[in-house]
């Protein structure tokens, strides 16, 4: 039983705690941008000269975006922009991973020290379950709360010839290719 326990212990903390891989788009024309944002959403705009602008986005065209900023219509052409960031929330998934681990691990280990190894395999399944949900839903509730700055557009440099970029939206996903001569 306590090979078992052992065994279960490191295959839930190595599921647990890998990372999956996951790329998350950077538009780097205004074009591309439309696949991540719209009209609505909230997003900070940085110039070239290092200027700010936080805002609600009025429109989005392929050449230009419109701000609404402290009550005021601002408009930036792509040449204008350097980046633009926006609040994003973090992934639900991670943390209903973080919370199921943790929660298993330690009701795992508390049990083999009450039971000292002899403890029945069901007692075992049924109570790493029922704390590996309750974990997992008081992992997604935490990271429900929490959104990080993330650059959602960065101009293109112009070394760069051909950049292909995923992108990634609400409703939409694919690649971006473009091309500089």
């Amino acid at each position: 039983m306590t090979r078992f326990l052992t065994v279960f212990l490191a295959v839930v903390l190595t599921g647990t705690f890998a990372v999956p891989a996951s790329a998350q788009g950077v538009a780097t024309s205004f074009t591309e941008l439309r696949l991540l944002v719209g009209a609505g959403d909230t997003a900070t705009i940085r110039r070239h000269g290092g200027e700010e602008s936080k805002g609600k986005i009025l429109s989005l065209s392929p050449t230009s975006i419109a701000l609404l900023t402290h009550g005021e219509r601002r408009d930036f052409d792509e040449g204008d922009v350097s980046t633009i960031v926006q609040r994003r929330q973090d992934s639900l998934r991670n943390g209903a991973l973080w919370g199921a681990g943790v929660a298993s691990v330690l009701f795992g280990i508390g049990l083999a020290q009450v039971c000292e190894g002899e403890c029945p395999s069901a007692l075992l399944a049924t109570g790493i379950l029922f704390y590996g949900g309750l974990g997992a839903g008081i992992g997604v509730g935490i990271d429900a709360l929490v959104t990080s700055p993330s650059v959602i557009y960065e101009r293109a440099s112009s070394s760069s010839r051909l950049h292909l970029s995923p992108l990634v939206g609400r409703h939409r996903g694919g690649v971006a290719v473009s091309m500089a001569f």
